[in-house]
């Protein structure tokens, strides 16, 4: 088999017989790659996939095998935004689409961090000995809300998104989980009982 080198002269020379020669150089690049990019996963379906469209609906955040990635909604390339090997899950745009709140795991244990949209800096949100996850914003994008284990057993909390005030929502035995937050601000979320 021929290397990607030798494929793309080949295509070059093929091009030039056949009168590319009077497109520039990045013409040329472009229908190269347009033809020859390399396809790293085609994904139709998944298991303990997360995903979150932003406001405007363009785009996805995708939590796919540990790693967060931005694609085109109408599907297309993905960029990733956090980096490999690095255990980040459970993505939620904030409501303005500046923001996507995520899990990350450290040292086996998950704390929250944000993503600036524009500049893909990220930042921790929360930083304990506790397991804080499965975030989500709040309706002004100022809050998340969030379980964690702080307390023996999940309940609900809200952080404020600039990492200020923290607040207990819930305090009922058993376990509570998987927050969503509504326009008006209710949140609903899973309720495990204490007990089974």
């Amino acid at each position: 088999a021929p290397t990607d080198a030798e494929a793309f002269l080949f295509f070059l020379s093929e091009e030039v017989k056949n009168g590319g020669a009077e497109k520039s150089p990045e013409e040329l690049l472009r229908m190269w790659r347009a033809n020859h990019a390399e396809t790293i996963a085609d994904i139709r379906q998944g298991t303990n996939l997360a995903l979150d469209a932003a406001p405007s609906g363009g785009t996805l955040v995708v939590d796919l095998l540990g790693q967060l990635w931005s694609m085109p909604a109408t599907g297309g390339g993905a960029v990733p935004l956090t980096p490999a090997g690095e255990a980040a899950r459970s993505p939620r745009f904030s409501p303005d689409g500046a923001q996507v709140v995520y899990q990350r795991l450290i040292d086996g244990q998950w704390d929250l961090w944000l993503l600036d949209v524009a500049t893909h800096e990220r930042r921790p949100l929360t930083s304990s000995p506790f397991n804080e996850r499965e975030p989500d914003f709040t309706a002004d994008s100022r809050s998340v809300v969030f379980a964690a284990d702080r307390t023996g057993h999940y309940c609900l909390w809200s952080i404020t998104a600039d990492g200020g005030i923290e607040t207990q929502l819930t305090e009922e035995p058993g376990n509570a989980s998987y927050p969503a937050v509504s326009a008006d601000g209710l949140v609903a979320y899973s309720h495990e009982r204490a007990g089974g």
